[in-house]
Protein backbone atom coordinates (compact mmCIF):
# COMPACT_ATOMS: atom_id res chain seq x y z
CA UNK A 1 0.00 0.00 0.00
CA UNK A 2 1.50 3.22 -0.67
CA UNK A 3 0.30 6.68 -1.64
CA UNK A 4 1.39 10.55 -2.43
CA UNK A 5 1.26 13.33 0.21
CA UNK A 6 2.53 16.53 0.79
CA UNK A 7 5.33 16.37 3.51
CA UNK A 8 4.77 19.92 5.02
CA UNK A 9 1.17 19.25 5.11
CA UNK A 10 1.35 15.65 6.57
CA UNK A 11 4.59 17.00 9.54
CA UNK A 12 1.69 19.95 10.13
CA UNK A 13 -1.24 17.51 10.78
CA UNK A 14 0.73 14.93 12.72
CA UNK A 15 1.70 17.51 15.15
CA UNK A 16 -1.34 18.76 15.80
CA UNK A 17 -2.41 15.47 17.15
CA UNK A 18 0.56 13.95 18.67
CA UNK A 19 0.31 16.37 21.85
CA UNK A 20 -2.60 13.86 22.43
CA UNK A 21 -0.18 10.92 22.75
CA UNK A 22 0.99 10.04 26.47
CA UNK A 23 4.93 9.95 27.48
CA UNK A 24 3.85 6.56 29.09
CA UNK A 25 1.39 5.18 27.95
CA UNK A 26 -1.12 2.66 30.15
CA UNK A 27 -1.49 0.55 26.77
CA UNK A 28 1.50 0.10 23.93
CA UNK A 29 -1.29 0.69 21.11
CA UNK A 30 -1.70 4.18 21.88
CA UNK A 31 1.80 5.72 21.17
CA UNK A 32 0.28 5.14 17.37
CA UNK A 33 -1.74 6.85 14.95
CA UNK A 34 -4.29 5.38 13.29
CA UNK A 35 -3.87 5.55 9.86
CA UNK A 36 -7.41 5.19 7.64
CA UNK A 37 -6.52 5.37 4.23
CA UNK A 38 -9.12 6.00 1.85
CA UNK A 39 -9.38 6.71 -1.73
CA UNK A 40 -8.16 10.32 -1.42
CA UNK A 41 -8.31 11.38 1.86
CA UNK A 42 -6.34 10.06 5.20
CA UNK A 43 -7.95 9.95 8.22
CA UNK A 44 -5.58 10.09 11.38
CA UNK A 45 -6.40 9.25 14.61
CA UNK A 46 -4.82 9.43 18.24
CA UNK A 47 -6.41 8.77 22.03
CA UNK A 48 -4.65 8.87 25.22
CA UNK A 49 -8.12 6.68 27.02
CA UNK A 50 -9.22 10.60 27.46
CA UNK A 51 -9.17 13.00 25.05
CA UNK A 52 -9.29 11.60 21.14
CA UNK A 53 -8.09 13.93 18.33
CA UNK A 54 -8.44 13.09 14.38
CA UNK A 55 -7.41 15.11 11.36
CA UNK A 56 -7.13 14.26 7.89
CA UNK A 57 -5.36 15.02 4.98
CA UNK A 58 -5.41 14.72 1.03
CA UNK A 59 -3.54 12.18 -0.50
CA UNK A 60 -3.14 10.67 -4.15
CA UNK A 61 -3.97 6.90 -3.21
CA UNK A 62 -1.96 4.16 -5.03
CA UNK A 63 -3.26 1.44 -3.42
CA UNK A 64 -6.48 -0.14 -1.38
CA UNK A 65 -8.41 1.28 1.11
CA UNK A 66 -7.16 0.24 4.82
CA UNK A 67 -6.70 0.95 8.32
CA UNK A 68 -3.25 0.69 10.29
CA UNK A 69 -1.34 1.44 13.33
CA UNK A 70 1.73 3.19 12.45
CA UNK A 71 4.24 3.99 15.98
CA UNK A 72 4.11 8.11 16.59
CA UNK A 73 7.29 9.11 17.99
CA UNK A 74 9.12 6.95 14.93
CA UNK A 75 7.23 8.43 11.79
CA UNK A 76 7.14 12.01 12.90
CA UNK A 77 11.34 12.06 13.69
CA UNK A 78 11.29 10.39 10.11
CA UNK A 79 9.03 12.69 8.36
CA UNK A 80 10.97 15.36 10.49
CA UNK A 81 14.48 14.16 9.44
CA UNK A 82 13.82 14.15 5.49
CA UNK A 83 11.76 17.67 5.66
CA UNK A 84 15.18 18.95 7.41
CA UNK A 85 17.32 17.01 4.68
CA UNK A 86 15.36 17.35 1.44
CA UNK A 87 13.17 20.37 -0.55
CA UNK A 88 10.69 19.03 -1.69
CA UNK A 89 6.67 19.52 -1.90
CA UNK A 90 6.04 16.30 -1.89
CA UNK A 91 7.37 12.70 -0.49
CA UNK A 92 6.09 9.05 -1.53
CA UNK A 93 5.00 6.80 1.33
CA UNK A 94 5.19 2.66 1.00
CA UNK A 95 3.99 1.50 4.35
CA UNK A 96 4.23 -2.38 4.04
CA UNK A 97 2.00 -4.74 6.10
CA UNK A 98 4.49 -7.71 5.99
CA UNK A 99 6.73 -9.07 8.70
CA UNK A 100 9.52 -6.62 8.38
CA UNK A 101 7.38 -3.73 9.28
CA UNK A 102 8.99 -1.08 7.43
CA UNK A 103 8.20 2.49 5.86
CA UNK A 104 10.06 3.54 2.84
CA UNK A 105 10.48 7.27 2.26
CA UNK A 106 11.76 8.96 -0.71
CA UNK A 107 13.45 5.54 -1.55
CA UNK A 108 14.82 4.61 2.24
CA UNK A 109 13.56 1.97 4.29
CA UNK A 110 13.59 2.42 7.91
CA UNK A 111 12.16 -0.52 10.44
CA UNK A 112 9.39 0.31 12.58
CA UNK A 113 10.23 -1.17 15.64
Amino acid sequence: MNFIVSSSQLVKHLSKIAGVIPSRPVLPIIENFLFDIGENTLLISTTNLEISMQTSVSIESRGGVMKIAVPAKILLDILKFFESQLTLSDIGLDLRLDTRHTIEVMGQEVKLE
